[in-house]
């Protein structure tokens, strides 16, 4: 029998189900080999509230036991393209997804971080008392502590916890540490899976040299290779009175702050550390550096008590004066650990090759992943080729095996014209569509809507010829926050919906030439125009009596001087204006006369324009399957549609952001003692008000799930097969407080636990008859405060404390130091007696890192069933759920159903380890290993399950653990009982190896089933139904510690137990361990055997008699 297929990759894995709740023996022998589609047209998993797609390219799947998986494989994500984001040493959007690791974000600084004699570098939080004691601090002393927080010469305080992200083997969240006393705590702030987080740290330092992590099912996994970072403050800026901005020099202005960064994973345990793999880095570091946080800021000075031109004259006002412009970034030096090796418990493994050069980071480039046998030998690699520019492009990986190469071939949009890094980007990050904002002064540049989509991955195509496509969109929202936006904020922020427009206006202008007439200019809605004056030719009184006039008629008037070239940006209201130049002062009898153009430029709505606003990144709009057969034509193709529910003519995409505070841009009034001119007069040095406009590069949006907008209404849909609409909790229903995107811009509360929860799904057919409906219809909310932040604000409103770097001195009123006060005089101050603001001239905005737990506590769930006629009926459940707060999982699962009509409750209760259990239904011994359970951490296993039909109870499981070996605890009885009978065992577990594999196992009163196991105690080599563990060392002569030890090399002794145990059935298994089963041979001795390809997957089935049972061809565009 032959069978053909193109699209093929063989796929083996081992289901180990040991039932807790059921009656069945476990199932632990291995299936039959079957053949998996290596392209097979499925939906891309799509994170639908965001628009992300999650694509990838899977590498190689490893079972290690004890329910977990090594997952090798290449992600994509659209981020990649955001103007300043580095790419990983994979590529620009791509990351290599194998062991796992965790990073810090250090907020301030480490907060391990001790200052050094005489430095000026900050005190971490866990070296300074007050922080931990804030709260009951005097009013003095909070004075203290916040002056410190904001920057003094000497000692200078962090005031924020840092927080840690850990990803790992299908686990991810964050957390803190805090400090009780003198020992450092960590606290988990992700409420779905209770991770146990333990920290081995130097006592005095507080340096983490480590983490041990524990999964709630007791695997163990250490985080011990350390990654550091070092990173130092850049500064530069152009004092107020300098002539333009041009570049702005900048210099380190601290000593570097190195920290440990991150701890990658070297290897994974069992809860008795037996090592399921071990992860291997480079052992000297490689380093990467490059320019990160780059802020520019500029302060126009609006109003000050004074002639300003004289005051910026004075050296000293410059230099108390914020600056003109300022720029800071930092320089990072880090020195990465690159994974380099994974050995597996079967001694098969995992190597990584990699080069230098990394064309944004100097750092490694990932070249090989080479798959190993237990013989250390090749079994086949996949090729990273890529594309080294201005940024690492992954173009091909190359699947080989001996001579034979399969590629996944990559295709991007324009790669090569995503600007450089520091440029070209908008308010979200990402490529603005623009061009270059400088050279748009003089000309009309209209918005390339398309822009923001180079550098997005197009397609992938496969080695079978076929293709995934690719299509994206910009990211829309009609909503801030919970606020719908205006018609006029779709022209002010959706460059898409407007044109650009000038207007020139050519003078020239004399004695005898009167006063020009000005031309009506009408601007659509609100917007930052830009003007510019070309002068000709003039003479000075030309210059004097002529001015560029802009003016609405009603109060609203600027004027610019007709030889200032820049190109200047003006703010006008929605309305109607005069633009031209005037002759201001016409009484001369001097001559004088000027020539020019004088050009404004402008947006004009589009007479069809969307109904939304465009937002930072892109979202997936459609996903196109091709196979070789077909190129053109796609095979499938799903779209994706995010309007609004209610409205199809809006988004439904909502930021948790307010337009007009995207930048940072914002007033601020202080108060300085100044000079009144360019001199040192004591007369003239006194508190004034200076009132600047600040502008920085700060992005004010919120992320909610990793992206900037958010969806609550999605509909997919698969031509010819139907579609699905979805909703989802948003910033709609959830925005952060108006005042975090204001000036002095306060920490967000913790809100985006509750957003992207989905709400309701339906699924329709093509025919539009509604199929299922899911409603999830009310959540809880659980919060709490984890540790304290504070983020502390000086208004600049006291005038004293400029002179003052120490808080006591300004407190009392001290002299200050040298140097602090200027000079009116040889050696005379200009000012001698001080006074202060008070105690908290900078105070405090508390920010207290919190958790956030979204609990689903109810739901419906209806199904549709249509008969011949077309007649509707409906099948409806209804559940509700509680919650075990120390593990996150469900401990009450009520199911509401409709019996002969009548409402009927069927109710589960499930106990765990932790959260409470009936302990009257267990032994002492039994509680005891209940107790190391939850020392082990093995807490999601139940212990005790309950059902129930109203109040009635039907049935109960009863889960009895031991420990067979020391901190190895294992399912030992599984005893049941119907409503208030006498509990019976069902299943027995009488044996278990070192490695926690079952050896002996019986149901009560049944024959017994035995396990021999292989591949240091990774696979069972052998069932052996009918004889316990006794029994088959005495048919061999054994003794059972002798048994235990046996493996697949003892499979032909095995096989004489055919004749030796008559009665008892015998089944064995071969392996190759990165192939598969290679062959079986079942109870009546039949063996059929499996071979393999150079790339693992099945060709041939054989039969006892070596006769064909089933051949496989793979059918590859380059086979």
């Amino acid at each position: 029998m032959k069978k053909f297929f193109f699209f093929f990759l063989f796929v083996y894995n081992i289901n180990f189900l040991f039932p807790q709740t059921k009656n069945e023996l476990p199932q632990v022998v291995p299936p039959s080999p079957t053949v998996a589609n290596l392209m097979s047209f499925e939906e891309v998993p799509i994170d639908y509230y965001t628009g992300q797609p999650d694509i990838g390219i899977p590498i190689y799947s490893k079972s290690i036991g004890n329910g977990l998986t090594v997952n090798l494989s290449l992600k994509y994500h659209t981020s990649g393209i955001k103007i300043d984001n580095r790419s990983s040493w994979v590529g620009t959007g791509w990351s290599f997804i194998a062991g796992g690791s965790i990073s810090r974000t250090v907020r301030g600084v480490p907060d391990e971080f001790q200052k050094g004699p005489d430095s000026s570098k900050k005190t971490g939080i866990l070296h300074n008392p007050d922080f931990w004691n804030y709260d009951n601090l005097s009013q003095l002393e909070k004075g203290r502590f916040n002056w410190r927080v904001n920057g003094a010469e000497q000692d200078i305080y962090d005031s924020q916890l840092d927080l840690y992200q850990f990803s790992f083997l299908g686990f991810s969240g964050r957390f803190i540490i805090v400090k009780n006393g003198n020992v450092l705590k960590p606290v988990l702030l992700t409420k779905n899976q209770n991770v146990k987080i333990e920290i081995n740290y130097e006592s005095a330092s507080y340096k983490i040299n480590s983490f041990l992590l524990t999964d709630p099912n007791g695997n163990k996994f250490v985080f011990d290779v350390i990654e550091d970072t070092e990173s130092q403050p850049f500064s530069g800026f152009i004092p107020q009175g300098s002539a333009g901005v041009g570049t702005i020099p900048a210099s380190g202005v601290d000593a570097i702050y190195a920290n440990r960064s991150a701890w990658h994973l070297s290897s994974v345990k069992s809860s008795n550390n037996i090592t399921l793999a071990t992860l291997n880095y480079n052992t000297t570091p490689l380093i990467e550096s490059y320019t990160a946080s780059v802020t520019r800021t500029e302060n126009r000075i609006t109003s000050i008590a004074g002639n300003i031109n004289e005051m910026l004259a004075n050296a000293y006002n410059t230099s108390i004066l914020k600056p003109k412009a300022s720029v800071n970034f930092l320089t990072i030096t880090a020195f990465t650990k690159k994974l380099t090796s994974i050995t597996f418990k079967d001694n098969t493994s995992i190597e990584l090759n990699s080069t230098s050069g990394h064309p944004e980071t100097n750092g490694q480039i990932l070249k090989d992943i080479i798959i190993k046998n237990i013989n250390g030998s090749e079994n086949k690699r996949y090729s990273l080729i890529h594309e080294n520019t201005d940024r690492l492009w992954l173009t091909k990986v190359e699947e080989k095996a001996g001579v034979n190469v399969l590629n996944y071939t990559l295709n991007y949009n324009s790669k090569h014209e995503l600007p450089s890094f520091d440029s070209g980007s908008n308010a979200w990050g990402y490529n603005s569509g623009l061009g270059n904002s400088n050279t748009t002064c003089n000309q009309q540049v209209n918005f390339d809507l398309n822009a923001i989509k180079k550098g997005l991955l197009t397609s992938i195509t496969y080695p079978t010829g076929g293709k995934k496509q690719f299509v994206f969109e910009h990211n829309t929202f009609s909503w801030e926050g919970s606020t719908p936006l205006t018609t006029a904020d779709f022209f002010t922020y959706n460059a898409n919906n407007v044109e650009s427009s000038s207007l020139i206006d050519n003078f020239s202008i004399d004695n005898n030439s009167g006063n020009p007439l000005l031309q009506n200019l009408s601007v659509d809605f609100d917007q930052k125009v830009t003007i510019k004056v070309n002068l000709s030719s003039s003479n000075p009184d030309g210059l004097y009596r002529c001015k560029l006039v802009l003016t609405d008629g009603n109060g609203f008037e600027y004027r610019q001087d007709l030889d200032d070239s820049n190109c200047n940006v003006v703010s006008l209201e929605a309305g109607n204006y005069s633009f031209g130049v005037q002759l201001i002062d016409p009484l001369t009898l001097d001559s004088f006369y000027v020539t020019g153009s004088a050009s404004i430029n402008f947006k004009t709505q589009k007479l069809n324009y969307a109904e939304e606003a465009l937002g930072g990144g892109v979202r997936i709009k459609e996903v196109s399957f091709y196979d070789l057969e077909d190129p053109f034509t796609p095979k499938k193709k799903i779209n994706y549609f995010y309007t609004d529910a209610n409205n199809p003519n809006r988004s439904s995409g909502s930021a948790d952001a307010k337009l007009g505070s995207l930048r940072r841009n914002y007033s601020v009034t202080t108060t300085k003692y100044l000079f009144g001119g360019s001199i040192n007069i004591s007369g003239g040095f006194s508190a004034r008000q200076v009132v600047y406009d600040v502008t920085s590069n700060g992005n004010t949006a919120q992320l909610t799930n990793g992206g900037y907008i958010g969806y609550k209404n999605v509909i997919v849909s698969e031509t010819g097969n139907g579609k699905k609409e979805f909703s989802y909790t948003s910033p709609r229903d959830y925005p952060s407080p108006s005042g975090t995107f204001y000036y002095p811009y306060p920490p967000a509360p913790n809100l985006d636990y509750k957003r992207g929860l989905l709400i309701e799904q339906r699924v329709y057919s093509e025919s539009g008859r509604i199929l299922s409906k899911q409603s999830n219809d009310t959540f809880n909310f659980v919060e709490s405060v984890e540790g304290p932040t504070f983020n502390v604000y000086d208004p600049e409103n006291c005038e004293w404390k400029q002179f003052y770097s120490i808080y006591d001195m300004y407190i009392n009123n001290s002299l200050p130091l040298e140097g602090a006060v200027p000079l009116c005089g040889p050696s005379f101050p200009c000012i001698t007696v001080f006074y202060n603001c008070g105690q908290l001239p900078i105070y405090a905005l508390k920010d207290n890192v919190t958790s956030g737990w979204a609990q689903l506590k109810s739901s419906t769930s209806k199904q549709y069933f249509y008969d011949a006629s077309g007649n509707q009926s409906v099948v409806e459940k209804r559940q509700e759920f509680d919650y075990n707060p120390e593990n996150f999982q469900q401990s009450v699962v009520r199911s509401f159903h409709k019996e002969n009509g009548v409402d009927v409750l069927y109710k589960t209760e499930l106990f765990y380890p932790v959260g409470g259990y009936p302990t009257s239904e267990f032994s002492s011994s039994e509680q005891q290993h209940i107790t190391k359970m939850q020392s082990l951490n093995m807490i999601n296993s139940p212990v005790y399950t309950k059902s129930y039909r109203n109040t009635t109870l039907l049935s109960s499981v009863q889960n009895i653990y031991s420990e067979p070996v020391s901190n190895m605890i294992k399912l030992s009885t599984v005893k049941t009982k119907k409503r208030n009978d006498a509990a019976e065992d069902r299943v027995v577990y009488h044996e278990y190896d070192s490695h926690g594999n079952p050896l002996e196992l019986s149901k009560k009163d049944g024959s017994h089933v035995s396990y021999i196991w292989g591949h240091n105690k990774t696979l069972p080599i052998a069932k052996i139904e009918n004889a316990s563990y006794q029994e088959i060392a005495t048919a061999l002569g054994i003794s059972i510690s002798t048994l235990k030890g046996y493996n697949q090399t003892n499979l032909p002794t095995i096989n004489t137990l055919r004749s030796s145990l008559p009665k008892a059935m015998i089944s064995t298994y071969a392996y190759d361990p990165i192939k598969g089963i290679v062959s079986s041979t079942d109870t009546r001795g039949y063996t059929m055997t499996y071979s393999y390809d150079d790339f693992n997957r099945l060709k041939e089935v054989r039969d006892a008699n070596n006769k064909l049972v089933t051949d496989y061809e793979y059918h590859y565009k380059n086979e």
